[in-house]
């Protein structure tokens, strides 16, 4: 299974389509995810939650039309929340996009730590991919979180 990271932009859908000719090559399926802030999944006043925006409601279109749903998760930590659910899901490649500056390296190298057996492929905004495995690095084990307070790591070196 290929996990595509999305957040709430348009031009995530390169994303999509790149994980799904990832998949069509290695008769994989795919399996769209966004993490949104943890507030977002409260219901207000009214009883209501947030649904998402326009452009999330686009990228589920597209995601669709592949055979993939788009998922949704509130937390407030997107690196924990994909390294459990492709932990969770049997994710052995994720496909992320390539942000801009320090916050997006950090993110890179912490899903590297999080997911030490998985690859990680990362697409420009020309589509270009790059494909990282980070079985070389120090690694923290996950374990399953039972509630998002318990983020304990036991740190190991990959074989």
């Amino acid at each position: 299974m290929i996990l595509v990271c999305v957040t709430d932009q348009e031009s995530c859908d390169r994303l999509i389509r790149t994980a799904a000719d990832l998949g069509a090559m290695n008769n994989e399926k795919i399996d769209v995810l966004t993490v949104q802030p943890k507030i977002l999944g409260q219901t207000n006043q009214s009883g209501n939650c947030w649904l998402g925006s326009n452009e999330l409601q686009y990228l589920a279109k597209i995601s669709h039309s592949f055979g993939a749903n788009l998922n949704f998760i509130f937390h407030d930590s997107p690196e924990w929340a994909i390294a459990e659910y492709a932990q969770n899901h049997c994710c052995n490649s994720v496909v992320i996009g390539a942000g801009r500056g320090r916050l997006a390296n950090k993110f890179f190298k912490s899903l590297q730590i999080l997911l030490p057996n998985t690859k990680i492929y990362v697409v420009d905004e020309n589509s270009n991919i790059s494909e990282h495995n980070s079985s070389d690095h120090q690694h923290w084990h996950v374990p399953l979180i039972a509630n998002e307070g318990e983020r304990q790591g036991t740190p190991h070196n990959s074989p």
